[in-house]
């Protein structure tokens, strides 16, 4: 009776949010009676989580893996899924999510600042654009920009797992997992305590976090605030971030209903971020996420959640501060006579800074996935719903009327655009004795394109050749929407193009999984077949006064190799060495890029070769973790002079290795570390012109305080 009431509260929850959204997106009667039905018939019911779980206690063919519609056992998953656990988040010598992901195997974070400033996430190869970002499982990619990928609502703090799907996978979760997908996983821990973190270092760096895990009644919550800032590793690199997070989960008898809220705020010098002509650039950005998801047991089970991101940003190509330009009536003036402008001399008022770059994002979400077992395996079937929108002054088409930028007094948005997008899907799952198969489609539809639904197929296979050793293949289509950027900046030298269409991609991969209790790993073959791709590009033997344009016609073949190889020494009886884990990843590409009769502008930088190692240990109460990363990546880069301010020509990028360390003793309540990154000072660039920091060396404390929970 419990179940049955719940169901038909979430049933009208439902109903009242499709319609809604109907009128909002204006869908003809027939697709929001479509949209209504699907709603009506997952009611009751909860799809799985996309989460990796592995605890320390859990022989390893017990682990259920979820990184797709269904859940599996690891060793019959037929796709690569990479994560790093609970525990090992906090041993790693890391600041940030974005240097977490880093280590993962076939993962390139290109970083223009240290400590998650800014990042590019590439996954085997991908552009920063083309990959998918969910936090707990709901979609919180950006619409404008890639760039904004990770400005996530979180700390690392709050982070209990992340996991990483490798190769496209808008089957599983929908547009844009174009390169792969990448979830992070928090959860209240299961004790009340309460923790304080303080943490300084070089370069004037501190960073402080309090959070805490607490019950009340049949809730478990967890809340946090951090706050982090550095001078800078040198001019214009200075930072300032503040994050706020609560998760609460609460339990209704077998169900369970899961809120969370999450805001940050940063702002960052940006040298030479996105022209080193110009390198005394300034950013800030703000996200909020809010999500609401119920998990509801039962023969038919379904998650139904909604959501809501927004992102604001403010772009200074020339940084208004003190020490810096300030604004004088329409322009920006540094000094006496120091005016900023595009070409210095040159006094037109057309060439003059005239205003920052202003824009919004608002996203709206529901989706529901349902699943069931039945004789002949596990059938899986859902949908999403998704609303995109921006502000700006800059991108979108022009607005009858200008709004006002909160908090702004010189700025507005005089441009807007709303895209809307509408996604079902069905999967099943069939295992015979050692052999599984999956297969499903998903059928997307958008406003933004020709009317119709487009269809994206997918079917992955895999053999249980020992108990310790499975071979699988997959074969996958994916899309990815052109951002808000591809559609409608314009520059002097690039004009976007509001006429764009998905990227599409066709991925073949095979490979073999080895899975004990003391050794992980895969062998992996991938080939991408990828079309349409949008490339800023103009025709062959144009002059350098004709602007790039973006434009979908590159094609690109991308192939390659990973081998991934974790050893769990502290699972072998009787070692005793103080070594507990071992981890070599190495991943090696080939990309061929081709656009008939046009020239590209950006080269191929993706890393041709990747070696990433970890050691990690321990010995009594003191802990230790070892990094190292090579990377050899591909491609050139227009070198720029600094000094004469110009170009200088196009040259390779450097390889580079990066060695990090990280010590740790705990003590009770306390736990005392050293973190040194860059061990040996190396100098190097994951982008052209953007020099990364050296050595930098971090000291830090944190207390736990538990509480006993009241009975």
């Amino acid at each position: 009776m419990q179940y049955m009431t719940m169901g038909n509260i979430t049933r009208r929850i439902h109903g009242l949010t499709g319609k809604i959204l109907c009128a909002k997106w204006g869908f003809n009667t027939f697709s929001g009676f479509l949209v209504f039905s699907f709603l009506l018939a997952s009611g009751g019911a909860v799809a799985q989580q996309d989460t990796l779980v592995v605890g320390d206690s859990v022989d390893i063919d017990q682990v259920v893996v979820s990184a797709r519609r269904t859940p599996v056992v690891y060793s019959r998953l037929s796709r690569i899924v990479s994560n790093v656990e609970e525990g090992e988040v906090e041993r790693l010598p890391v600041s940030s999510i974005h240097e977490v992901l880093d280590n993962i195997s076939g993962v390139d974070v290109r970083q223009r600042g240290p400590m998650g400033v800014q990042s590019d996430l590439s996954i085997r190869g991908s552009s920063f654009d083309q990959n998918l970002v969910l936090l707990n499982g709901i979609d919180i990619t950006d619409p404008q920009t890639g760039h904004f990928a990770l400005n996530l609502p979180v700390n690392l703090s709050d982070v209990k797992e992340i996991e990483v799907l490798k190769g496209p996978g808008s089957r599983v979760f929908g547009p844009n997992a174009f390169g792969g997908a990448v979830n992070i996983i928090t959860a209240p821990a299961d004790s009340n305590q309460l923790q304080l973190k303080v943490r300084g270092g070089s370069h004037g760096f501190y960073h402080a976090t309090a959070l805490g895990s607490f019950a009340v009644g049949q809730t478990r919550n967890h809340l946090s605030f951090s706050h982090s800032a550095s001078d800078g590793y040198m001019k214009n690199t200075d930072f300032s971030t503040y994050s706020l997070y609560y998760q609460g989960v609460a339990k209704l008898g077998q169900d369970e209903l899961e809120l969370q809220l999450g805001h940050k705020n940063k702002g960052y010098g940006a040298q030479g971020f996105y022209t080193p002509q110009y390198p005394g650039q300034y950013e800030e950005s703000g996200v909020t996420l809010v999500s609401l998801s119920m998990t509801m047991e039962g023969a038919l089970q379904v998650e139904p959640s909604v959501y809501w991101r927004r992102h604001r940003d403010r772009f200074e190509l020339f940084r208004e501060d003190g020490g810096w330009y300030q604004r004088e009536g329409r322009y920006w003036v540094k000094g006496q006579n120091d005016t900023a402008k595009y070409v210095p001399g040159v006094y037109a008022p057309s060439n003059y800074y005239s205003g920052h770059n202003y824009h919004m994002t608002d996203v709206y979400g529901i989706k529901t996935g349902s699943s069931f077992r039945w004789p002949l395996g596990k059938t899986a079937f859902g949908f999403d719903m998704r609303s995109e929108q921006i502000w700006s002054n800059v991108l979108g088409n022009p607005m009858d009327d200008t709004l006002a930028v909160r908090g702004e007094p010189h700025g507005s948005y005089t441009r807007k655009y709303h895209r809307s997008l509408v996604n079902l899907y069905a999967e099943h799952n069939v295992y015979l004795g050692n052999f599984s198969l999956s297969a499903g489609i998903l059928a997307s539809r958008s406003n933004e394109h020709q009317p119709g639904w487009k269809y994206y197929p997918g079917v992955d296979m895999s053999y249980q050749l020992l108990t310790w050793l499975t071979s699988y293949a997959s074969y996958n289509r994916s899309l990815r929407m052109p951002t808000f950027t591809d559609l409608f900046y314009q520059g002097p030298s690039n004009a976007g193009n509001p006429n764009l269409a998905p990227e599409k991609i066709q991925a073949y991969e095979a490979g073999l999984k080895v899975s004990t209790p003391f050794l992980m790993g895969h062998l992996s073959w991938f080939y991408h077949d990828a079309g349409d791709l949008i490339a800023w590009s103009r025709r062959e033997g144009a002059s350098e006064q004709v602007q790039w344009k973006a434009r979908n016609m590159t094609e690109l073949i991308n192939q390659g190799l990973e081998l991934s190889l974790t050893l769990r020494l502290d699972k072998m009886k009787g070692f005793t060495a103080g070594v507990d884990r071992l981890a070599l990843h190495y991943t090696n590409m080939d990309q061929q890029k081709t656009a008939p009769g046009h020239q590209s502008k950006y080269s191929l930088n993706y890393p041709d070769e990747q070696f990433k190692a970890r050691m990690s240990g321990h010995t009594g109460d003191l802990y230790y973790s070892l990094t190292a990363s090579y990377y050899d990546r591909a491609g050139q880069y227009l070198e720029y002079n600094f000094s004469s301010d110009t170009y200088t020509g196009e040259v390779p990028f450097e390889p580079y290795w990066v060695m990090d360390g990280k010590i740790s003793y705990k003590w009770k309540q306390w736990k005392l570390h050293v973190e040194v990154n860059n061990i040996w000072d190396q100098r190097h660039s994951d982008i052209g012109n953007i020099r990364l920091p050296g050595r930098w060396v971090k000291l830090g404390v944190r207390r736990t305080i538990s509480f006993a929970e009241k009975k």
